[in-house]
């Protein structure tokens, strides 16, 4: 490699170190869909728990599919798709810089409706709230997960600000 190119991309341990921050984010947001997200507690006594992913089910059993297909996309499958392309543009740095850009304008778009199911669960809380004898609490589920979307999200404005330096 010609000390040009060289100069041009991430050093190899800075490369790796936000590679493993994006398994590491999938790992969060992958636990956060798993765990807990919500409680409700009904006059006193009665408290049910609710994962992210639960809730996803529910929607889809209650006959609300189109909705649950849509909380679904924005909350699985966007935040993975994003690590995935994050990866790929990591990949991609140091042979073909152009792909790199363009995978993490595509990374870009997609993290503006990563956080779309906490604002959804934020809106349940209002919900809740507001009958009689019934209350909610966020739990760590939405913790996890909106962490994990807050660590890809980093390290794609990394990765953007680095392709914008190297490519302009």
């Amino acid at each position: 490699m010609t000390a040009a190119v060289e100069a041009r991309q991430p050093p190899r341990l800075n490369r790796v170190a936000l590679a493993v921050i994006l398994v590491m984010s999938a790992g969060l947001i992958f636990a956060g869909l798993q765990m807990p997200a919500l409680s409700i507690t009904n006059f006193y006594f009665f408290s049910s728990h609710y994962s992210i992913l639960d809730g996803i089910e529910s929607l889809y059993r209650q006959g609300d599919r189109w909705l649950a297909v849509l909380v679904f996309a924005f909350t699985v499958v966007f935040p993975f798709f994003k690590i995935v392309l994050g990866l790929a543009a990591l990949a991609s740095a140091e042979a073909i810089p152009r792909l790199m850009r363009w995978l993490l304008d595509v990374t870009g778009s997609l993290s503006k409706w990563s956080m779309l199911d906490v604002f959804a669960i934020a809106l349940v809380i209002v919900a809740v709230n507001g009958r009689v004898f019934s209350w909610s609490n966020v739990e760590a589920g939405v913790a996890f997960f909106a962490f994990g979307v807050f660590l890809s999200t980093l390290v794609i404005y990394r990765l953007k600000r680095y392709s914008a330096r190297t490519l302009d």
